[in-house]
């Protein structure tokens, strides 16, 4: 443990205040909460169009309300536990955003995210003889120290690579990735960008613009299959933090890619913006 400590963890460390951390987290929650809420409105919204009797009917008003209390932090692990166990069946088009949100509610669960700024904290620092039950609902909770921290921030850039990484290798059989035109293809698709004709328009008008397009199309593969290993260089870290939040930003506004880039400019924001 020592060994891992001094040669790895101390690379993901960040030298900030306890309290600051915490409130941080909490915050971060009730972000991710309030996302996870719109998203499954928005499923519920979209549920007419299933099958009368469907299963899945009766599950989004329950997630619908785990993510209400995730945000607010009321019985916060419960409600991880039960967003966690949706992702993890993937009973709602599993995707690669489901994916990125179970990381995130790993975070949380093992951050102890809901003891302040929350529901249970209050009702924890009201009602003395609930603390016990607090204490066991929050079994998995890790003091949030910065050592502990970065325990976490390792574990999730590690496991977010290897998601990256399997990403990667489908581009290598993908010949439009080959060829540098990957995206070309996204935001030239209406189906992918609401600015397909903004970008048609430079695409067939400018030779650079296209190369700009194909430059940044291999800046984010390196991005990609490096994204862990460089995070034990200075200017790796300052590299995977900037190249991230461009990426998820630029996703976000100009592809039509779901919450997957909205998850990952919340995961972003918890690992570095601290």
């Amino acid at each position: 443990m020592d060994f891992l400590d001094k040669h790895i963890i101390s690379k993901f460390e960040i030298d900030i205040d306890p309290n600051y951390l915490r409130r941080f987290v909490e915050l971060s929650r009730i972000i991710f909460g309030l996302i996870l809420t719109h998203r499954f409105i928005n499923l519920y919204g979209m549920s007419v169009l299933w099958l009368p009797g469907d299963f899945k009917h009766s599950l989004i008003p329950i997630m619908i309300l785990a993510s209400i209390f995730l945000s607010i932090g009321f019985l916060t692990p419960i409600a991880i536990t039960l967003l966690a166990i949706n992702f993890i069946f993937q009973f709602f088009a599993g995707t690669l955003g489901s994916q990125v949100a179970l990381l995130m509610l790993y975070l949380y669960l093992f951050a102890g995210a809901g003891q302040t700024l929350s529901v249970d904290g209050w009702i924890k620092s009201r009602f003395s003889d609930c603390k016990r039950i607090y204490e066991k609902l929050y079994f998995f909770a890790i003091e949030l120290t910065t050592k502990n921290f970065a325990r976490l921030r390792c574990f999730a850039l590690f496991v977010f690579w290897l998601i990256c990484y399997n990403a990667v290798l489908f581009h290598f059989f993908d010949p439009l990735w080959i060829m540098g035109k990957n995206l070309h293809l996204h935001f030239g698709t209406p189906y992918l960008s609401d600015f397909y004709m903004e970008h048609n328009l430079m695409r067939f008008t400018s030779a650079t613009y296209s190369s700009l397009l194909r430059t940044g199309m291999y800046v984010q593969g390196v991005w990609e299959l490096f994204l862990f290993p460089l995070m034990f260089f200075r200017m790796g870290r300052v590299f995977i933090g900037l190249q991230g939040f461009a990426f998820f930003a630029i996703s976000a506004i100009f592809m039509n890619l779901g919450y997957l880039p909205v998850y990952e400019l919340v995961l972003w924001a918890l690992l570095f913006l601290i």
